[in-house]
Order: C-alpha cells, then sequence, then structure tokens
C-alpha cells in the first residue's frame, strides 16, 4: 500500500475537470414591513412577509415568527407555518417558490405627546440540503502511462454542487496514481455558510438556540473508505467556514484496470435568518376622528 499526495507536472496537466459552480442561496426575506411607517397608538398595522426560495432545493418546516412585539396587540392577521416551497429550476427557467402572510397588530399604547420608534424582527426558521458530487479518476502506473505515449487526454473529472444558504466543495489532486491493490489519497472538503443566516444541525436546533454554527453531514462510500474526519460534528468558524482533510482508502484495484469513483457528500441542516424594519407611533388623543 502506498500513500500518494501528488502527481507529476505532466500528468496533471492533461487531467480535465468539468465543474457546475453552485452560487448561495436558500430562502431570502424579500420583504419584511408595516403598511405605514408612522402609526397612532391602538391602531391596527400590517407587517407584510414576502419569502423566496433562491435556491436549487425544497425548503421544508419553514416557520417565520416576529419578536420584538411585546406589547403589541393580535388583530387578527397571523403567520403560520408552511410545509415546504420549491426551488428554482434554472435550465427550465422556473424561479423558486415563494410565500407572504401578513400579522395584525394592535399599535402600543404611548405617554401623552410622544413618539416611540420600534424595530420589529422577522426570523425565518427552515430545513434546508446541501448535495455536492464529485468524480475521481484512479489509474495504474501501466495504465497512465499508455493513455500518455497514445496522445489521448485523461478521462475529465466532474463535480456538481447545489446551491443553498451553506456550499460543499471536495478537492482532490487528480488523476491518482497507484502501483498496488489499494492505494490512500487525501480529500479536502470546505464548508462555507453564505446565506447570511446561522446553521444548526436541525431547525428545532435553531429555535432552541443549541448547536448553533454546526452541522451534520453523510458521504457515500461505494467501494472507498473515508476515515480521520469527523462529519457527525462539523463547527463553523465564527458562523462562516470550515476546512478539513479527510484519508481515502480504494482498495481491490488491479494493474492493468483504471476506475472512476465518485463521492458524494448530503448536509441536511436547519437554518435562519432575520430582518428588521422600524415603525414610529405617535400618541393621539382619542375623540380627534382621524
Amino acid at each position: 500500500m502506498k500513500y500518494l499526495f501528488a502527481l507529476p507536472l505532466a500528468i496533471i496537466l492533461v487531467a480535465g475537470c468539468i465543474q457546475v459552480p453552485a452560487t448561495g442561496g436558500g430562502l431570502i426575506i424579500n420583504t419584511f414591513e408595516p403598511d405605514f411607517l408612522q402609526v397612532y397608538s391602538g391602531e391596527p398595522v400590517n407587517f407584510r412577509l414576502l419569502v423566496k426560495n433562491t435556491g436549487s432545493v425544497d425548503a421544508t418546516d419553514v416557520r417565520p415568527v416576529i419578536t420584538g412585539v411585546d406589547n403589541w396587540r393580535s388583530a387578527g392577521g397571523t403567520c403560520d407555518e408552511w410545509n415546504r416551497i420549491s426551488a428554482s429550476v434554472p435550465y427550465l427557467g422556473i424561479e423558486g417558490g415563494s410565500k407572504n402572510c401578513v400579522w395584525t397588530l394592535d399599535a402600543p399604547e404611548v405617554p401623552e405627546g410622544l413618539s416611540t420608534t420600534h424595530n420589529p424582527t422577522v426570523r425565518l426558521y427552515y430545513t434546508y440540503r446541501t448535495n455536492v458530487v464529485k468524480t475521481i479518476f484512479i489509474a495504474s502506473r501501466r495504465e497512465l502511462k499508455r493513455i500518455e505515449d497514445s496522445g489521448r487526454a485523461l478521462p475529465a473529472e466532474t463535480k456538481s454542487s447545489t446551491s443553498g444558504p451553506i456550499t460543499l466543495d471536495i478537492k482532490s489532486i487528480g488523476p491518482i496514481r497507484f502501483w498496488e491493490s489499494s492505494v490512500i489519497f487525501p480529500l479536502e472538503i470546505t464548508v462555507n455558510n453564505v446565506g447570511g443566516g446561522v446553521v444548526c444541525p436541525t431547525v428545532n436546533d435553531c429555535e432552541d438556540g443549541q448547536n448553533w454554527n454546526s452541522l451534520k453531514m453523510e458521504i457515500e462510500e461505494e467501494g472507498i473508505t473515508i476515515s480521520e474526519c469527523r462529519l457527525d460534528e462539523v463547527t463553523l468558524w465564527r458562523g462562516k467556514s470550515n476546512t478539513f482533510v479527510c484519508k481515502v482508502t480504494v482498495g481491490g484495484l488491479s494493474d492493468i484496470t483504471s476506475v472512476m469513483k465518485t463521492i458524494s457528500i448530503e448536509a441536511s441542516y436547519g437554518y435562519f435568518v432575520d430582518k428588521t424594519t422600524s415603525v414610529t407611533v405617535s400618541w393621539r388623543e382619542t375623540g380627534y376622528g382621524f
């Protein structure tokens, strides 16, 4: 068994890689605002919320919660949980789904002759999923030499990932060359929070204030063994990112063959984003008739 962490430059130059880039997305709060920026005490106020899915995966368990309105009184309208908001399908020209709702609240009383400014906040919880798939070309010394002598290009490695508030990336040095029945090589995994919010293992963790800035991942190990990394407990530095290296072992290799191995990683997680608005409440003497 040999450890292989680098390859001759001539081989690396002819290797191809087709990559489908991913961009940040997930649920975004397009609008959260009152129907009037200045209201009077006791006046009913509609806080309108518009949410859109800008990622490539359906959002589930969507729960909007309004805070900063403890001294406001409910006047009817409310925003309930949404089971699902559909993803966009760019190649068909289909945009992500959107949902809207309204909280109706009576403005609080204020002291005579005064105005107070309030800053209600909506917190949007939801469950999301991110996937990344990468193929890695593994070949014997004999096979690589045959391809090089023939002047043909090596098979192209591919990488594809979904877009969402969390992005995953896989990096490896390819092609991987072997000369025994097994080979070991490093696999670098990078997790980035690009959604502007907070990630948690589950949406319930997010709501309970537990395990913020952490998530769990699963890797599909078909014909390979992954070790020396903990995917069940990944913490993001300052809630933004983390990069770590796993060890990949591939066995059952033959000196006259080459294989294309596919590595698939999935992260399913809870997430939340906030948006704050502002409204000024002024005192109004009863009987004015306006």
